[in-house]
């Protein structure tokens, strides 16, 4: 009436090996910690500089953010992105 019962080809999954690496809570939690404590101690400003210049942000976007606009706003963000760098 059922049939055969089927039967797994591989008892990989058995073995206790994952392939899956699980990060450590302490770890994480150190590692936000100092990262908080390292835009405390640069500024709110030059913390967000840094990441538009990591991120996908272009001069002009960065240089809006900052106030500027056209072509001044390209040049002053270029040196403020290199001062933020230099800190």
């Amino acid at each position: 009436m059922f049939g055969k019962v089927r039967q797994r080809k591989s008892d990989k999954a058995d073995t206790g090996y994952w392939d899956v690496v699980i990060p450590d809570a302490q770890a994480e939690l150190a590692r936000s910690m100092d990262a908080e404590r390292l835009r405390d101690r640069i500024g709110h400003k030059t913390a967000t500089i840094l990441d538009m210049a990591a991120g996908d942000n272009t001069l002009a976007e960065i240089g809006e953010y900052l106030g500027f606009g056209g072509q001044y706003a390209q040049r002053h963000a270029g040196k403020e992105v290199r001062v933020a760098v230099l800190r």
